[in-house]
């Protein structure tokens, strides 16, 4: 078991190797000087074979492409929230007044703002999340 001075020897290390990026050397690599070596105890790579030069950009990378996948998905959202809006005013105002529809089967987009039509709208998003949360789910428990 640790005790608290070695815990804070170790994350004292651990943060020295992060910081400096360098290799501590291990007890190991510290019995190679002594004249014990053991092929178990010899390091996979040499320290000059360590390369942190590509982790930062790797990082960026990653970062660059989640950014631009969330964005696809958010510029992606207004379109199809406006042709659900779309459909439910056309069904709206097929039962309550169908003058108000055009030859192109559209109705304007400010007839499309009463409450009656966001509630509807609201409810399809609302249960479309739901629907999506609970298809999520139950892939995941299939999965394990």
């Amino acid at each position: 078991m640790l005790d608290h001075s070695s815990f804070f020897q170790i994350s004292l290390r651990s943060y020295n190797l992060i910081t400096s990026r360098r290799v501590v050397t291990s007890p190991a690599t510290e019995n190679m000087s002594e004249g014990n070596v053991n092929e178990q105890d010899l390091p996979l790579l040499e320290s000059s074979e360590i390369s942190t030069t590509h982790e930062l950009p790797t990082v960026w990378c990653c970062m660059l492409v989640m950014v631009l996948i969330s964005m696809s998905y958010a510029f992606s959202e207004a379109p199809l929230y406006r042709l659900y809006e779309s459909r439910i005013c056309v069904g709206y105002w097929l039962e309550h007044d169908s003058t108000v529809i055009d030859s192109h089967g559209n109705v304007p987009e400010d007839k499309c703002k009463l409450p009656f039509i966001q509630t509807d709208l609201a409810m399809f998003q609302s249960n479309q999340v739901l629907y999506n949360t609970i298809t999520c789910t139950t892939v995941l428990q299939l999965r394990l």
